[in-house]
């Protein structure tokens, strides 16, 4: 009996060999999202869930795909879903915060960004986005407050001074705000050229 249930035990390993794992769809998944193929991503992380209902970066991915193609409400599903799993996940706040602000849910954002916030405190990215929700809301004080810690942390993003500047010459602070504009094109972040053109002679 011993060869038999040997040969078996061979057989079925080798069918397992053949099957497709969660990890093989995450990859395809992975690949997928990279040439921006959103639809087919999604469906192969969706494959890999099938076989893993827990497989975090799997939810994490499928929900980045849903926000790019402007697919708020999944988006957010699978954001959620990933912090009831896991509630010290930062990304997935700030994710989901940004799912909030492109449905309009600015106050929601912030709520979320916040909570990225409280995980990592030190995360540029974190402050840059809760900015842009409250720019949103009219808290143009406070969006600079948080764009300020931004550069504080990271003063290589041009980005964050060219958002700075803008919201300095909205406020009335011309002098600031050139500042803002020239440093951003300094570093390379060419938005800022024709703003300086126009105000910053």
């Amino acid at each position: 009996m011993r060869p038999i249930i040997f040969i078996f035990a061979l057989f079925y390993y080798g069918v397992l060999i053949g099957q497709t794992t969660a990890q093989d769809y995450y990859n395809s998944g992975a690949a997928k999202g990279l040439t921006e193929d959103y639809e087919a991503a999604i469906t192969a992380f969706t494959k890999a869930l099938e076989l893993n209902p827990k497989f975090e970066d799997a939810i994490y991915s499928r929900g980045i795909c849903y926000f790019r193609k402007k697919n708020s409400k999944l988006a957010i599903a699978d954001f959620t879903k990933l912090i009831a799993m896991n509630a010290s996940n930062a990304k997935a706040y700030n994710q989901r915060g940004l799912c909030k602000s492109q449905m309009g849910d600015n106050t929601g954002a912030i709520n979320d960004f916040n909570d990225a916030l409280s995980i990592i405190p030190n995360e540029s990215q974190f402050f840059y986005n809760r900015a842009i929700a409250k720019y949103n809301n009219g808290d143009y004080t406070g969006s600079i407050d948080d764009l300020t810690k931004a550069i504080e942390i990271d003063p290589s993003q041009g980005s964050f001074y060219y958002k700075r500047g803008v919201l300095n010459y909205i406020s009335g602070a011309k002098m600031a705000a050139c500042f803002d504009l020239n440093k951003s094109v300094d570093l390379g972040y060419s938005e800022g050229y024709d703003i300086i053109k126009l105000y910053c002679r």
